[in-house]
């Protein structure tokens, strides 16, 4: 099986597989709190490139689980990869 940064298209993509690959745990990577200043302004072009990583990952046969935020919100919802 390839490594998560092999399915990475792009330096953020990259970013978030790597942290994903390192700490098996991460803040969901389309929320807002995860962007500051101009880039806050791309959020959605931003969540739309995870589900696309997201979905090269789950197709590759990784186990990623979506854990909801302390109210069930994806606000502050995590991911972690499986063994």
């Amino acid at each position: 099986m390839k490594s998560l940064v092999e399915y990475a298209r792009g330096s953020w993509q990259r970013s978030v597989a790597r942290e994903l690959q390192e700490h098996k745990r991460i803040l969901n990577p389309g929320s807002e709190v995860n962007f500051r200043g101009l880039a806050s302004r791309w959020v959605l072009q931003y969540r739309r490139s995870w589900r696309n990583l997201l979905t090269r990952l789950l197709g590759a046969g990784y186990k990623i689980t979506y854990h909801p935020g302390p109210r069930g919100g994806a606000y502050l919802a995590t991911y972690t990869l499986d063994d």
